[in-house]
């Protein structure tokens, strides 16, 4: 079952990154059923879009507008598009999705730590040390440990 969901990701990732997927509603022609390829400047903001989202929704939560849970949707999400980059090869890429996702990770976990949601920033820094394994990405890690330090000692602040 998961290598064929796997399968599937990396099909349409590569038909994604190829610029050969077309959307019907965005790309038909009038009056016609022809489709024309996705060209790679709508490749590149189909593969931005995901964090912009969760930069808007990250704002909004600082703001006291959103909430945690859309930021933390926002975040899955990012993850997921690490992981099938990473899948699928496509490295160049794969840093960029990382790059994405612990900017808004950190960024989040830290706003959340600040207006006391210490649960939502254990969550996310925990979810950082289990997704980034390997020595390559001990940094991100250790900087998750301090994040979980920051917590311990908020906790015991209010306690």
């Amino acid at each position: 079952m998961h290598l064929r969901i796997l399968l599937a990701t990396a099909v349409f990732m590569t038909l994604c990154l190829a610029g050969c997927q077309a959307t019907p509603s965005a790309n038909t022609q009038a009056g016609s059923q022809k489709t024309r390829p996705v060209t790679a400047a709508e490749a590149a903001e189909n593969r931005e879009r995901p964090f912009k989202e969760a930069q808007i929704a990250l704002e909004e939560y600082r703001c006291g507008t959103g909430s945690s849970e859309a930021v933390l949707a926002k975040i899955s999400e990012l993850e997921k598009h690490a992981r099938i980059f990473t899948a699928i090869g496509s490295y160049s890429y794969a840093d960029t999705a990382r790059e994405h996702h612990t900017t808004v990770a950190f960024a989040f976990a830290e706003e959340a730590i600040k207006k006391g949601d210490l649960d939502a920033a254990d969550q996310v820094y925990r979810r950082l040390i289990e997704f980034y394994v390997g020595s390559a990405y001990a940094g991100i890690r250790d900087r998750a440990r301090l994040g979980i330090d920051d917590i311990r000692e908020a906790r015991r602040g209010t306690k």
